[in-house]
């Protein structure tokens, strides 16, 4: 298996590509354990088995997303920093009026509003 290239893939290439596919969950430190090198070259492998089609690409996790993020997530103390007093009362008035439990529940439902609303819109353009 060549693919056009001078020389076959290597046996080892074509394990971590195959423990790569079919255990998705593993880390590349661990495919290196299985295999016997280093995580370092896991990763090159893997690359190169992506670009050539050999490796599956993964799917999107919330974790992944959250890495590959020029920002972080922050925190609630942020939101509520920001915030005067009049709009740390609404906040709070409008949680408990949901029934919400905290005021990081709320603002997730303002979000989760706001998303389905915006791609309601960008789906019936």
């Amino acid at each position: 298996m060549t693919d056009g290239r001078r020389h076959p893939y290597s046996n080892r290439t074509k394990e971590i590509w195959s423990i790569y596919n079919e255990h998705p969950s593993l880390s590349n430190p661990a495919i290196a354990k299985i295999v016997g090198t280093t995580p370092n070259i896991v990763a090159g492998a893997i690359t190169r088995g992506k670009v050539s089609g050999h490796c599956r690409h993964r799917p999107k996790t919330k974790a992944t997303v959250l890495n590959s993020a020029s920002i972080t997530g922050g925190y609630i103390g942020q939101v509520l920093d920001a915030l005067d007093v009049q709009q740390m009362q609404w906040l709070f008035d409008e949680a408990e009026n949901c029934a919400c439990l905290t005021a990081a529940e709320y603002i997730a439902e303002l979000v989760l509003d706001a998303y389905e609303e915006a791609t309601a819109v960008g789906a019936s353009k």
